[in-house]
């Protein structure tokens, strides 16, 4: 199921329905879902939902689950729910994201009905030289400080820098870089960058933009290349909350379904 109101911009599809072509048949209509997973696009939806697989994008559009407007979910016992998003103050808990991070343990997700984004009127792509990884953090939470939302960003330290640009042919290539994209309207886009070559000089660091064609095909490939996806994983939760731990989050999950579970059946 495809199901597409551009008015609302909210689209329904299957749960089992392929990212890849989801994301085709978006396009195909001039829409824009935000959402680029860190991991291969050949599965279904409900899989990037399930496991909550990060978004490349995060810090400009949030996760995938954070773009799930309605969810039609078969419980249990067959009844059939359709979970709408609303307030939080007007209904309490999101049942979305319970029935999300419960993984088929209280309701199977069978339709899931998205919010669309607009394509970004302007795409710029940068990468500033830095003396160190604390100097690289310094510039990302300055971005995040001063709400630069980059589509995406990665530091990239001596062993990664070389070939890019060897290949960039940019001066620098001793030190380390973070590569970075900026996207939205174009006037606020350009008031970002702006803000960030203030800051580049301040902390007298250089910056280039990449507008030629290949400039940009070379940048992207030490993005969206598979091999990239962890590092860049990695650095979304080690650059902006260090404190943060997965291992004991999916411990505290695990123990609250375990109580939970029992307690769903027995009703």
């Amino acid at each position: 199921m495809f199901q597409l109101n551009k008015q609302s911009m909210l689209v329904t599809v299957s749960a089992d329905m392929i990212l890849s072509e989801f994301k085709q048949h978006l396009l195909m209509e001039g829409c824009y879902l935000g959402y680029y997973p860190l991991h291969e696009e050949g599965n279904p939806i409900e899989y990037y939902l399930k496991r909550r697989i990060p978004n490349l994008y995060y810090y400009k559009y949030g996760s995938l689950s954070q773009l799930v407007s309605s969810l039609n979910v078969k419980m249990k016992n067959g009844d059939i729910l359709q979970l709408k998003d609303a307030p939080r103050m007007s209904i309490g808990p999101s049942f979305n994201n319970i029935i999300i991070g419960s993984k088929d343990a209280i309701g199977t997700i069978k339709l899931a009905t998205f919010k669309l984004l607009s394509i970004p009127e302007k795409i710029l792509i940068g990468i500033i030289s830095v003396k160190s990884k604390d100097q690289a953090k310094k510039f990302i939470r300055y971005l995040i400080g001063e709400f630069i939302e980059p589509l995406y960003f990665r530091y990239c330290d001596l062993d990664t820098v070389s070939t890019m640009t060897n290949n960039l042919k940019l001066k620098n290539s001793s030190t380390e870089h973070v590569l970075f994209c900026l996207a939205g309207i174009e006037e606020i886009t350009m008031v970002h960058k702006e803000m960030i070559e203030e800051w580049c000089l301040a902390n007298k660091v250089n910056s280039k933009w990449f507008h030629k064609r290949d400039e940009r095909k070379i940048s992207q490939a030490h993005v969206y290349e598979a091999e990239s996806l962890k590092d860049i994983k990695e650095q979304y939760r080690s650059f902006l909350w260090p404190s943060s731990e997965p291992t004991e989050q999916l411990k505290c999950e695990k123990s609250f379904y375990q109580h939970y579970e029992p307690l769903y059946i027995a009703t």
